[in-house]
This record gives C-alpha cells, sequence and structure tokens, in this order.
C-alpha cells in the first residue's frame, strides 16, 4: 500500500509541501528527501483506475472492481450532480467552521464548497493513493488544493498517517 500525507501551511501549494510517503517496505520519505523516486512509485496506478469523459464531456475517473466499472462522477451530469449534493450538505455546513471532505475524486464538490462558503476551513481525506495519483495527472488541482481555507490533507490509510490527519484534526478543531 502507498499512502502519503500533505501537510500545508496556508497558502502553499500542498504538492510542493511536506511529503510523507509510506511504501510496502516500511521505507519513508520526509520533506527533507528526495521523493521524485517515491512519487514514481505512486504513479504506477493499475490498470483497473482509467480517466475517461462523462457524457457532458467532463472529465470522470473509473474504476473496474471484479469485472464492475464504477464512475466517482455521474457519466452523464457531472454538474447537476455536484448542484444536487450541495444543496444536501449545506445545511450541514452552515454552523461549522471547519468542514472535513472525505474523497477528493477530481475536486468537484472541493470546489463548490469552497465558492459556496468561502470562509469555511476543510479538511480533506482522500483514502484512495491511486485515485489521488489519477486525480492529480488528469486534471490540474493545484490551484484548488492551495486555497488558503485547505488546513489539511491526507492521502492513504496507514495507520501512522491516519493518526496523524487525526491528530492535526483534532488539535485544529478542539
Amino acid at each position: 500500500m502507498i499512502c502519503i500525507s500533505i501537510h500545508m501551511e496556508r497558502g502553499h501549494c500542498p504538492l510542493a509541501g511536506l511529503v510523507t510517503v509510506t511504501l510496502p517496505s516500511g521505507h519513508r520519505s520526509g520533506s527533507g528527501a528526495d521523493t521524485g523516486p517515491i512519487l514514481k512509485e505512486i504513479e504506477r496506478i493499475p490498470d483497473s483506475y482509467q480517466v475517461v469523459h462523462s457524457r457532458d464531456n467532463r472529465v470522470n475517473l473509473s474504476l473496474n472492481r471484479d469485472g464492475r466499472v464504477n464512475y466517482i462522477y455521474s457519466n452523464y451530469n457531472t454538474e447537476r450532480e455536484v448542484a444536487i449534493w450541495l444543496e444536501q450538505v449545506s445545511d450541514k455546513v452552515l454552523d461549522v467552521e471547519y468542514v472535513l471532505l472525505v474523497g477528493l475524486g477530481l475536486g468537484y464538490h472541493l470546489k463548490a464548497l469552497i465558492e459556496k462558503f468561502p470562509h469555511k476551513k476543510f479538511f480533506i481525506f482522500e483514502p484512495d493513493a491511486y485515485l489521488f495519483s489519477l486525480s492529480i495527472h488528469a486534471c490540474d488541482l493545484s490551484e484548488l488544493l492551495s486555497h488558503q481555507n485547505i488546513v489539511g490533507l491526507t492521502v492513504g490509510t496507514n495507520e501512522q498517517i491516519l493518526k496523524e490527519f487525526i491528530d492535526r484534526l483534532t488539535e485544529r478543531v478542539g
């Protein structure tokens, strides 16, 4: 399993920030190390992960699991799906300072949240490192992920990385 945790400081692009990578062998790399070869390892995305286009010509991702293709977003109208979701969660987001978004996908939901709630602080948890890697290769997410209100981004399910993420979340939120 490959896990990365990107720790961000306000206004910095997370992809240029501290990257912690845990590889199956248990080797670990932090901010002082050359992460180039390690990040190349993440680029070896299984064939079951694919970049596709929805019928409304938006970039989408598909996962083939057990012979069944699942799309990350609607294969017909991504914009409408995001708008319906935003309407459904808006009441829950309205009265909080911090929002935890589980799953980044291609950032469509995050972008909608930031546009509607520009003063909220966001923690993002993407459990699938391959999906994250495919996303940052399919779309330029640097501007979105460097938004000043994103205070945390964690990718992967490694126990230590999750503990660090929860510690940062609870330290910040209280």
